[in-house]
């Protein structure tokens, strides 16, 4: 599995003159997350949160699969969880 980063300035939405360093704590996103963000909510404001995570199981389970392929282990041994720094 090869991993490949295409994600480039013009990929993101803040302002195209901006330099942005806080990289490790919030890092800009690009164009294509916040449109799943934003698709994703959609969906959970329509038929409920639970009901939206079983209609995406199949992609949430890809990504599970995903990063225990990247990382060579099982993926019921991977746990994806919030995280903050206070």
């Amino acid at each position: 599995m090869t991993a490949t980063n295409h994600c480039n300035q013009s990929d993101l939405v803040a302002n195209k003159n901006l330099i942005h360093f806080n990289n490790a704590g919030a890092s800009l996103m690009p164009k294509t997350v916040l449109q799943a963000q934003i698709e994703h909510l959609t969906l959970e404001a329509s038929i409920g949160g639970y009901e939206a995570a079983n209609e995406k199981s199949a992609q949430i389970d890809a990504v599970y699969h995903s990063v225990a392929t990247l990382i060579n282990c099982k993926s019921e041994e991977i746990a994806l969880v919030e995280n903050a720094t206070i």
